[in-house]
């Protein structure tokens, strides 16, 4: 426990300190004012990428939902309080991106107290609409599953292909930005991995604060809509989410083995028996696994262009321990 506590602080601290350095590089190249929609473009992008890990095990088909159904409890309540535990996590995320951008944008701006409120409330705002995709994701990967044989397959398959696009229109973002503006290049990355980003930026006849009240309208608008279709369907969607397969297999083994396979079998089905499990236990491994095969047929040179990451050599050497290390956090 300790030591999870302890692994936790350091990795907030990291972020911390990795933003604060963020934010302050775009003042030292005169983009402060890109700050607040760099952040928020990044943190909403975290929160999506990781709310799918987690989104199912908590929303749908979890150990205690058979109890709750059954109280004289709304859905709608029970939903609520289950994406309120899932809003707590990411909302932690958030914060470690937008809280020290917030003071380094803060320090070294000429703003007015309005911005700067509606700035640090919009903080409680940024994780509704990633959450509220992330979910929308694994609503379809519940029922679209539930039609398969092999249920744990499918839902796996689909995972990894939502996992896949997110991981496109990341790379593509970052390559959209060839301009020769350096303010613009970073508006068309930060865009482009976060639309809604766009109202944070300070336009000429489109001030930030109007752009920032908008975004936070839309926020409570997109969860409010999302919250009352869900709660009419969430019944069904928990019974699909914990429903076998509707085939068996009448095949009866009675070979005898070992203890030590025996044992191995046994664990070995009860970790594939969980999607989620796979997912998150999973997911590192497999990562490595392909980069380790990709990096055999690429040299370093090949992979700095297809990335389009100068100093490629500086960028493997300061950051894979902290890429093999989340892998195997996921």
């Amino acid at each position: 426990m300790l030591l999870q506590v302890f692994g936790i602080i350091t990795l907030a601290i990291f972020f911390f300190v990795y933003n604060i350095i963020t934010a302050k590089t775009l003042v030292q190249v005169g983009q402060q004012e890109l700050i607040p929609a760099y952040m928020v473009s990044v943190s909403s992008f975290a929160i999506l990428f990781l709310t799918i890990f987690y989104s199912n095990g908590i929303l749908f088909g979890s150990r205690d939902m058979e109890n709750l159904l059954s109280l004289p409890v709304k859905s709608s309540d029970i939903m609520s309080s289950k994406f309120m535990f899932m809003y707590l996590l990411n909302f932690l995320i958030g914060l470690m991106f937008m809280l020290p951008g917030g003071i380094v944008w803060v320090l070294n701006g000429s703003l007015n107290v309005l911005q700067i409120i509606l700035y640090f409330t919009s903080m409680i705002f940024v994780p509704l609409i990633p959450m509220c995709i992330a979910a929308c994701m694994g609503i379809i990967i519940v029922v679209a599953s539930s039609f398969f044989k092999r249920k744990n397959v499918i839902a796996l398959i689909f995972s990894f292909a939502m996992i896949g696009i997110i991981g496109y229109i990341a790379v593509s973002a970052m390559k959209s930005g060839n301009e020769n503006s350096i303010g613009i290049m970073l508006s068309k990355q930060i865009t482009g991995l976060y639309p809604l980003s766009k109202l944070f930026m300070e336009y000429y006849n489109f001030p930030m604060h109007i752009g920032v009240g908008l975004f936070i309208v839309l926020s409570i608008v997109f969860f409010y809509i999302f919250a009352k279709i869900v709660s009419l369907k969430y019944g069904l969607l928990n019974t699909l989410a914990k429903t076998t397969t509707r085939y068996s297999d009448n095949k009866n083994s009675n070979s005898r083995t070992s203890v030590f396979f025996a044992l191995y079998k046994k664990e070995m089905g009860l970790f594939l028996n969980s999607y989620m499990a796979v997912l998150n236990a999973g997911f590192g491994v497999i990562c490595l696994c392909v980069f380790s095969i990709f990096f055999l047929f690429n040299s370093l040179q090949q992979i700095g262009e297809y990335s389009g990451i100068e100093n490629i050599n500086e960028y493997l050497s300061n950051f894979a321990p902290i890429c093999i290390a989340s892998m195997f956090c996921t």
